[in-house]
């Protein structure tokens, strides 16, 4: 994580807004997609199917929390610069 805020340190403001702004959108890309895989599953328990798709939104939780947690990263070091 320290490796990450040295490169962050290092981008310049306009970089740091653009990959502020890439992140969000993955984030509710992310968000969206994990919803959709759950009113699946929903329906397809409900409906008797397979287990796989009941257990399909679990794969992409990781990878949303770990998209938030470089979100939060990159909001702390634009808080730090002050603008």
């Amino acid at each position: 994580m320290s490796a990450k805020k040295l490169d962050l340190k290092a981008m310049s403001n306009d970089d740091l807004l653009e990959l502020e702004k890439k992140g969000k959108s993955n984030i509710n890309v992310l968000t969206v997609a994990i919803l959709g895989m759950s009113l699946v599953a929903v329906l397809n328990a409900i409906s008797g199917g397979q287990i796989i798709f009941t257990l399909l939104p679990i794969i992409f939780l990781p990878i949303l929390l770990k998209s938030r947690t470089n979100s939060k990263t990159i909001q702390e070091e634009i808080k730090s610069r002050s603008f």
